[in-house]
């Protein structure tokens, strides 16, 4: 999802008693509407800084939606990117995640 001229992945902070995974889960939906995720690639995360990833496949299309607290919109477009093309304009502490996904995929 694009905003301020830089592509950014779904993320967001874990809640009180909620896993990482369930904060993904959440994210993910809250964020683009996102609610198809199969783990192919299993549960397995990348931690990266203060971020932990998942690798997940859907066959949806991310929907832009204002954040459930605010009410403000985040996001002003989105689009599906090649790995490459990903790393390049994603905001750089999120290029560890583009490429532990590139590695899950492609191996």
């Amino acid at each position: 999802m694009k905003q301020n001229g830089r592509y950014d992945i779904t993320k967001g902070l874990i809640e009180l008693n909620e896993s990482p995974l369930e904060a993904a889960i959440r994210e993910t939906e809250e964020e683009s509407g996102i609610t198809e995720l199969d783990f192919t690639w299993g549960y397995d995360p990348i931690v990266y800084g203060k971020g932990i990833a998942f690798v997940a496949q859907t066959s949806q299309d991310p929907i832009i939606l204002p954040n459930p607290e605010s009410g403000i919109l985040e996001h002003k477009s989105f689009e599906w990117k090649s790995f490459e093309d990903a790393a390049n304009s994603v905001i750089e502490y999120l290029v560890p995640a583009i490429r532990y996904a590139q590695f899950l995929i492609e191996r």
